[in-house]
């Protein structure tokens, strides 16, 4: 058993402190948030070692059209490229379905358990987490259901849009220029509904994990209080950051596996290990901040109550 320190307030933060405390508390218990991250991390690799020879292909291809866009054989590889991305889209599925709410429960354990002051070991988050881990599984694909629904509204609202603006400019050049400035806006906003809807996906996953009550239940607690008419802009400015610290996590390793695959020197092997660093370090620190934000919110909403459930989910 490991102890986490004494009890943290309970009380309302503000969006620098809310990061401040994150970071605290990946830092005092690296190895156990660390721990919990490689465990994810090396299963991850496990399941999508198969599919890495596609997507090897699948990023050299890509690289080679956007390098050489007429070239000839840019328009041969073109015909290949959807083959070479169906592994990525299950990798994918891997990653976001089956592991990440199994990593993001297990962190949020551990980060309850932090609150109250209490230990916690990797063993013992990781078989909490393991035991609510179908209904993670089922909150997620929730979650790609919803982002799906959005992007079919997405797509309805902007044909609309199109063909209000043509209409317009045929009736009135001014008129014309009004309704495409609305529909920019209306497109902006819609664009800002998903992160804000992503944000409330994994903190309802938190909720989940936390609370009692079913998936629906916590999906609709959770959405209920990142669009609270009195949160939604520290919602919007997290989701900001929150966004460029994915981004970064991403595009670097990205970036590292572009090199090695580039350089043809035990491409495999380093691909996977440079996937396990990234999914360790920068994977396991957003579950926690995500975490903090869960409590905060809390707090905000239902003060000293929260004690309560930390007590009894910790």
């Amino acid at each position: 058993m490991q102890p986490l320190g004494d009890v943290l307030p309970l009380r309302p933060l503000s969006l620098g402190e809310l990061f401040d405390r994150a970071v605290t508390i990946y830092v005092r218990n690296a190895w156990l948030f660390l721990g919990i991250g490689l465990v994810i991390a090396l299963v991850n690799a496990a399941l999508v070692f198969p599919f890495e020879m596609h997507g090897n292909a699948f990023l050299g291809h890509l690289g080679t059209i956007l390098a050489h866009p007429g070239s000839p054989q840019a328009r041969r590889l073109s015909a290949q490229f959807s083959a070479d991305a169906v592994p990525m889209v299950i990798t994918g599925f891997v990653q976001f379905l089956l592991l990440q709410p199994l990593l993001y429960q297990a962190c949020a354990i551990g980060v309850a358990a932090r609150y109250r002051g209490e230990p916690a070991t990797l063993v013992g988050c990781l078989r909490s987490a393991f035991s609510r881990w179908p209904r993670g599984v089922a909150m997620a694909l929730l979650v790609t259901l919803a982002t799906l629904v959005w992007y079919a509204g997405f797509v309805i609202v902007a044909v609309v849009a199109i063909l209000a603006v043509v209409w317009a400019f045929h009736v009135l050049p001014i008129l014309g220029i009004v309704t495409g400035v609305l529909a920019v806006i209306v497109a902006l906003a819609l664009l800002l509904v998903l992160p804000l809807e992503l944000l409330a996906g994994a903190y309802a996953l938190c909720t989940m994990t936390l609370e009692d009550g079913g998936v629906f239940a916590a999906l609709g607690r959770g959405f209920a209080r990142v669009f609270a008419r009195d949160q939604w802009w520290r919602a919007i400015l997290l989701t900001l950051a929150w966004g460029v610290l994915q981004s970064v996590i991403s595009i670097g390793g990205l970036g590292m596996i572009a090199l090695v695959v580039a350089s043809k020197v035990a491409t495999l092997p380093l691909e996977i290990l440079i996937n396990v660093l990234v999914t360790t370090l920068g994977g396991s620190f957003l579950p926690v901040l995500l975490s903090v934000y869960y409590f905060d919110l809390r707090i905000r909403r239902d003060g000293v109550d929260l004690a309560v459930g930390v007590a009894r989910w910790s």
